[in-house]
């Protein structure tokens, strides 16, 4: 593979690991934005304890913060070979 087809290779590999980036940060916004019911609200609405709706909510949110950070390094070292692949090693 020449120069010239690796930079442009390593470009779009590059803008792969921004998307990839960019698609983290507007999970985590409608992670925010999102509304969870109160407390108070589920406990009138059901018969379950409120040990089990808050040790389900804990496990939903620490899967979703796993998964963000898996996911955030995975586009950071995507970007990170991107920009490895388009300044390599160059010819003389």
């Amino acid at each position: 593979m020449n120069n010239r087809s690796s930079q442009v290779i390593g470009v779009i590999v590059f803008f792969l690991g921004i998307a990839i980036l960019a698609a983290v940060a507007y999970m985590v916004f409608l992670i925010f934005l999102s509304e969870e019911p109160a407390v108070t609200q589920l406990l009138n609405d059901s018969k379950t304890p409120l040990a089990n709706l808050l040790s389900s909510w804990a496990a939903n949110t620490l899967v979703k913060i796993v998964m963000l950070i898996f996911m955030t390094a995975a586009g950071s070292l995507i970007a990170d070979k991107g920009i490895k692949m388009y300044f390599g090693p160059r010819e003389k």
